[in-house]
């Protein structure tokens, strides 16, 4: 069984194609594998949600809860392209893993969205981010890019019926269990 993850939404695939170099890339990835399961290939296509977790990036496009955690322990500025109610559906690492042993025990196959079902605006997760840490987080807002996408909310409908799978952790407590990552690194 193969794992792939296009990292994208079916309805923001479509329009991210249009606007940039990685939906295109992720769009045709993704249809060359369905050709490949319609041919026999097994295999199983994630389209997780905003992950976040530990050793993940904290640059820019790496995700906004580890930039903000970054920017908490350093003292630093985030940069936030857009007015702060943008809402993403953000996945702990720890529900990505899970959905991927119960897909191989159970030999799923397909295409899976894999997200909280939740949508958090990006203000929410900066003030999360601040009441956890305890710092005040400082913020530059520029326009929002033609690329960015105002909601995204995945529907895991299909991980319910086909595996029984929903995420498990809640934005609150991945993010705390996130924090206390990074103070022990400290």
């Amino acid at each position: 069984c193969s794992i792939v993850s296009s990292g994208t939404t079916g309805r923001w695939l479509a329009r991210s194609a249009q606007n940039s170099q990685s939906g295109i890339s992720k769009q045709q990835s993704e249809g060359l594998i369905l050709d490949r399961i319609n041919q026999g290939l097994h295999a199983l296509i994630l389209r997780p949600s905003n992950a976040y977790g530990m050793h993940q990036g904290h640059i820019h496009k790496n995700g906004l809860i580890n930039t903000l955690f970054h920017a908490a322990k350093y003292g630093e500025a985030i940069q936030v392209f857009g007015d702060g109610s943008e809402q993403r559906d953000y996945i702990y690492i720890e529900d990505i893993l899970n959905f991927v042993f119960l897909g191989l025990e159970n030999e799923a196959q397909g295409v899976f969205n894999v997200g909280t079902e939740v949508g958090h605006s990006v203000e929410q997760i900066i003030n999360l981010a601040q009441q956890i840490t305890g710092k005040d987080i400082q913020v530059h807002y520029f326009p929002s890019r033609p690329e960015n996408v105002k909601n995204i909310v995945l529907d895991c409908r299909k991980a319910h019926k086909t595996l029984g799978w929903s995420a498990s952790v809640s934005v609150e407590r991945g993010m705390e269990l996130l924090w206390r990552s990074w103070i022990e690194l400290a």
